[in-house]
């Protein structure tokens, strides 16, 4: 959502998104691992991977209820997690300045 905030395209919000997939992936094999000590269900394991898993259907899902719940991301923000604009401006500067 700091990309969104910080006006980044959707396409680029979405791209780096999914290098999350490339970054993450060794960290998620060993959680996986060190749970298969715990959780002897395959099932279980291999639920738990694709929820840790990233999809560009997932992120476009999430914008998409995002704006069916509040018209448009940044009401959604606004409203459901407090955003205000005077924040998104403070962050702007922050970030982009």
């Amino acid at each position: 959502m700091l990309l969104y905030t910080l006006d980044v395209d959707m396409d680029t919000i979405i791209e780096d998104y999914m290098m999350t997939a490339a970054f993450l992936k060794d960290e998620v094999e060993l959680i996986l691992k060190r749970l298969s000590a715990a959780i002897t269900d395959p099932g279980q394991i291999e639920s738990l991977r694709i929820c840790m898993g990233v999809k560009e259907n997932y992120i476009k899902r999430v914008f998409q209820i995002m704006e069916e719940t509040s018209g448009s991301i940044r009401q959604f923000l606004k409203d459901k997690i407090g955003l205000s604009e005077s924040m998104a401006d403070t962050l702007k500067a922050l970030y982009l300045e």
